[in-house]
C-alpha cells in the first residue's frame, strides 16, 4: 500500500525447535531492496524474537520485514 499496490507479501520462515531464522521470501515492489535485511539476519543467525531489539520506520516498506518477524511470535497486526 505504501507503492500504491497491494500485491506482495514477506514470508519468513524459522526453525520450530529455536526459532532460529533460515529462509525469506519476498514478493512485491522494491523486493531487492528488502531481501539484504533478511539475509543480514539470517547470516547472523537471528532467532524470531530479534523483533523485541529491532526498530522500523514508519512508514516504509522494511516494515513488511517487521510484520513477518512479529507473526512467527504471533504479535502481528496486519494478518490476511
Amino acid at each position: 500500500m505504501a507503492m500504491s499496490s497491494t500485491y506482495g507479501m514477506v514470508k519468513t520462515i524459522a526453525r520450530a525447535d529455536n526459532s532460529e531464522l533460515v529462509g525469506m521470501h519476498i514478493l512485491g515492489a522494491n523486493a531487492t531492496e528488502l531481501i539484504a535485511q533478511g539475509a543480514i539476519l539470517i547470516s547472523l543467525g537471528a532467532k524470531s524474537e530479534v523483533i523485541d531489539y529491532l526498530t522500523f520506520a514508519h512508514p516504509t516498506l522494511s516494515e513488511t520485514i517487521k510484520e513477518s518477524l512479529e507473526d512467527l511470535n504471533n504479535l502481528s497486526i496486519h494478518k490476511i
